[in-house]
């Protein structure tokens, strides 16, 4: 069992290295088995990663999507939801972590863009979750509309009934297109 390259590690780190991988197999375990069984976590840690797992989404969701709407989404996914989660492994994605990507999005003033986040992260979880790579979904415990301030809907103008006969008047007489007209 190697402890580290001569140079890079010092003779005592070896020495305790040493003693406690003895101590190990004392006790009934194998050092080397160990060693490779976290190997392998971090192997498949790396696989199930959110980022993996969402390009694998991105590349079934958008057969049927037009090409602006796949340019806007992947770009919305790359600055605002790989940037934070892309390498945790997905399993280990919580709801608090969901929270503070839509809150830390809103705070940019951005407060569509954190919904529409956390919808896409709600759909790559679902994604994982009917591919066998995730046993849950964390988006589905919260709502955008419980974590980020509501946004301010503004009516289109609307006209005053003592100006609408004047406006139909306008209208009948408008030498526009017929389809104008009509709408």
């Amino acid at each position: 069992m190697a402890f580290g390259k001569y140079a890079d590690v010092p003779l005592a780190l070896v020495r305790e290295r040493h003693a406690e991988a003895r101590r190990l197999l004392a006790s009934g375990l194998d050092p080397m088995v160990q060693r490779k069984a976290a190997k392998n976590a971090e192997k498949i840690a790396a696989e199930n990663s959110f980022e993996t797992i969402a390009k694998l989404w991105f590349e079934h969701w958008r057969a049927e999507k037009s090409a602006q709407h796949v340019d806007a989404t992947r770009r919305r996914m790359d600055a605002n939801i790989l940037s934070l989660l892309g390498t945790r492994p997905i399993t280990e994605i919580e709801a608090p972590e969901l929270v503070t990507m839509g809150k830390m999005i809103e705070a940019r003033g951005a407060a569509d863009l954190a919904k529409r986040a956390m919808q896409n992260v709600g759909q790559i979880f679902r994604y994982a979750i009917a591919h066998g790579y995730a046993k849950r979904n964390p988006t589905s415990e919260i709502r955008p509309a419980d974590v980020l301030r509501p946004t301010h809907k503004t009516n289109l103008a609307r006209i005053d009934a003592k100006d609408l006969p004047a406006l139909l008047r306008s209208m009948e007489v408008y030498q526009g297109t017929h389809v104008t007209r009509l709408g």
